[in-house]
């Protein structure tokens, strides 16, 4: 995941700007993002959040190869869009905005690190549950979904709520939640 972020930085460098499909648009500029912007993405990364919870809360629960299947895809499409997300915020670093510091450093940096776990391990869960005959589709993802939940209840989540919190202190308006919602699994997990 580093040479993910590390291409996009180098991208955004050359060229300037990088228009995320998510519609979060991450540009080089001397100016920091306004507080619509800010806002804008902390509710579209809170989508993307609350899609993926969906999944993991259900996943146990679905008998289906199919519905486990075409959930973990749909989980991906939104985990796919967090690092979009991810690399707004860090441009708040360039623009000297009093969001940047240490704490959030931190946290970009974690996630940096983090998210290729998320994601590889729902793309191997939409594959194996295609490709291992079970009774119990469920069980087959089993390993997936807990390294997930391990990733997202420990780094993923409270990073994501520190950027949040840290951004919308930044500028006044910002008129999101930077509370972020833990699947349920989080409560029985230890960090």
């Amino acid at each position: 995941m580093k040479s993910f972020a590390a291409a996009v930085f180098l991208l955004s460098s050359i060229t300037g700007t990088i228009a995320a499909p998510s519609g979060a648009k991450v540009t080089r500029q001397n100016s920091c993002p306004s507080a619509g912007d800010i806002t804008d993405n902390i509710n579209g990364w809170q989508n993307d959040i609350n899609s993926v919870n969906g999944f993991l809360n259900s996943v146990a629960s679905l008998t289906s190869v199919v519905d486990i299947s075409n959930g973990a895809v749909n989980a991906l499409s939104s985990a796919e869009d967090e690092p979009n997300r991810l690399m707004f915020f860090a441009q708040l670093c360039s623009c000297g905005s009093s969001a940047c510091n240490s704490d959030f450093s931190a946290a970009v940096s974690a996630l940096q690190s983090q998210f290729g776990g998320v994601l590889s391990n729902l793309i191997d869960a939409a594959n194996d549950v295609n490709t291992i005959a079970s009774p119990n589709p469920a069980s087959v993802v089993a390993p997936q979904i807990n390294n997930i939940n391990q990733l997202r209840c420990c780094v993923v989540l409270p990073s994501a709520q520190t950027i949040f919190t840290n951004a919308a202190a930044s500028v006044a308006g910002v008129s999101a939640s930077t509370s972020v919602a833990r699947e349920n699994a989080c409560s029985s997990i230890t960090c």
